[in-house]
């Protein structure tokens, strides 16, 4: 399981977490394998920045990864504007 192209961490988090907890308690993968694996099925873009705020625990992951892609809109955001701002002067 990855993430789709253009789908939201916060749509691929409730896809990711209807499978995982489909998965009954006794043969589910330990929490840590699961950390390590939602990182890998995420966007790179997120991943990478979500991997340095060192997440222990997948709820803590989740809400981490959700913030880490709000940032990466606002600054997005932020250099269109600013691009947009810059075109208007020359």
């Amino acid at each position: 399981m990855h993430s789709r192209i253009n789908e939201t961490v916060r749509v691929f988090k409730k896809r990711f977490q209807n499978f995982y907890f489909s998965i009954p308690k006794e043969i589910r993968p330990p929490e840590a394998t699961t950390i390590v694996y939602y990182l890998v099925a995420l966007h790179p873009n997120v991943s990478c920045y979500l991997r340095k705020r060192g997440s222990q625990t997948l709820d803590k992951m989740f809400i981490d990864a959700q913030e880490v892609e709000d940032n990466i809109w606002a600054f997005g955001k932020l250099l269109d504007q600013n691009i947009h701002a810059n075109m208007e002067i020359i």
